[in-house]
């Protein structure tokens, strides 16, 4: 159980920093950093201008998104793996995926359309519902599998 919830609680923390890296992104106007390529950076798997504030923000953004994606669909895996596909925290953990998986495409097509608006405003509602997703994920497996009381089957 260890396992876990380290790696539910990890997701949480990396989808977090992602959002986070995001808003600089956003701040700083560096959403095109990378041109319209995706998901090379200028055409480059690792850019050469990575001191380019644009360039490092956003690829800064893709590597940890990247990241915090594996740490999601490791969470998927463990919490099914672990407690079985009816438990609450295998069915948020999955939809957390589900929708990790619709915020790629859309943060493709905010590339794409070199940043229209209300793709971008989706990517960031996507983006929280990822997170509220994956914390109720690890809410959840902190709780564990429900226990059997006598005479009360579970399940």
């Amino acid at each position: 159980m260890d396992r876990l919830r380290l790696v539910t609680h990890l997701a949480v923390a990396m989808v977090f920093l992602t959002i986070v890296i995001g808003g600089l992104v956003r701040a700083y106007q560096a959403g095109m950093g990378c041109g319209p390529d995706w998901p090379t950076c200028n055409g480059q798997v690792v850019p050469r201008n990575l001191l380019v504030l644009e360039v490092f923000l956003e690829y800064t953004h893709r590597v940890v998104a990247a990241l915090a994606g594996l740490t999601v669909a490791l969470a998927a895996y463990y919490t099914l793996k672990s407690l079985g596909p009816r438990s609450p925290a295998t069915r948020f953990a999955l939809v957390a995926l589900l929708l990790l998986i619709v915020q790629v495409i859309v943060g493709m097509v905010l590339v794409r359309l070199h940043l229209e608006p209300f793709v971008g405003f989706s990517h960031l509602v996507l983006a929280s519902l990822v997170l509220i997703s994956s914390t109720l994920a690890a809410v959840y497996a902190r709780i564990g599998a429900p226990q059997a009381t006598p005479g009360h089957a579970t399940g």
